[in-house]
C-alpha cells in the first residue's frame, strides 16, 4: 500500500497492473473506475481506494492507496 499526500487543488493518478479489467471502489473523486490508472482530482477528504484486478477466470483485490 502507497499513501499519496494531495493538497485541496491538486491531483495525482493510481495505478493498477497485470489484468484485464480493473474495478476501484470508491468511485469518489476518480476520473474512471474501470481503468488501470485513473486520475484523482481535488480530494477533499482521507480516502483509501480499493481495486479489484480481474485476468481470465482469476482475480484479486489490492488496497493500493491511501489519499
Amino acid at each position: 500500500m502507497t499513501d499519496i499526500n494531495l493538497c485541496y487543488g491538486e491531483s495525482t493518478t493510481l495505478q493498477a497492473y497485470g489484468g484485464d479489467s480493473y474495478t476501484w471502489t470508491p468511485s469518489t473523486y476518480l476520473s474512471n473506475v474501470n481503468i488501470a490508472n485513473p486520475t484523482v482530482t481535488q480530494p477533499q477528504d482521507d480516502i483509501t481506494y480499493t481495486v479489484k484486478v480481474e485476468k481470465g477466470v482469476c482475480s484479486e483485490y489490492i488496497i493500493p492507496s491511501f489519499v
